[in-house]
């Protein structure tokens, strides 16, 4: 299944999976009154399916309204096919991590991934770094208990409240995986 980042932040957010505030916006005039109220500055994220969005141009940091206009008619005119913009919060970022859940088929188990380096490109970095992605092998029929979801948080170096809300994070993200 392939969702834009719009869908998915919802159904995370219908999972308690914590999510930036986003607008969606379907024309330059939206995404500038919606980065408005984000608050400046703020993120443009075009809505395509694809990978590699950032390195493609289209995710902008705007830091005014008539620059965020600007900016969503760019995007919306880029040959990308863009049709709607999430428009969202810039957060602070103390610490980014990466965190899915994936399937083996072959061994009919789930695989739990989880890297200390968030936002990079992980198929990247897992190639040239085996070491720094963790991996926890998850028999379907058992399920991620609490107890497994700590360790990968414990794995990536984390500890106190910070290994607690990831912890719990990763088990919502498997509530997801398992819809």
């Amino acid at each position: 299944m392939k969702l834009h980042e719009h869908e998915a932040k919802e159904v995370f957010k219908a999972e308690g999976i914590p999510v930036p505030r986003s607008v969606l916006a379907t024309d330059p005039d939206g995404a500038a009154r919606a980065a408005r109220e984000a608050g400046f500055p703020c993120v443009l994220k075009s809505q395509v399916l694809r990978g590699g969005r950032g390195k493609a141009g289209l995710i902008k940091l705007v830091r005014s309204e008539p620059e965020a206009r600007e900016t969503a008619a760019a995007l919306f005119d880029s040959p990308h096919g863009v049709r709607k913009i999430l428009v969202e919060e810039a957060v602070d970022i103390d610490r980014e991590l990466y965190l899915s859940i994936t399937v083996d088929p072959a061994a009919a188990e789930a695989v739990v991934l989880a890297c200390s380096e968030g936002g990079v490109e992980i198929e990247d970095l897992a190639a040239r770094f085996p070491e720094k992605v963790v991996r926890e092998r998850v028999p379907l029929a058992e399920g991620l208990s609490s107890y497994r979801a700590r360790n990968v948080a414990y794995a990536l170096g984390l500890s106190g409240e910070a290994a607690k809300k990831t912890a719990g994070i990763l088990e919502a993200l498997w509530r997801v995986f398992r819809k």
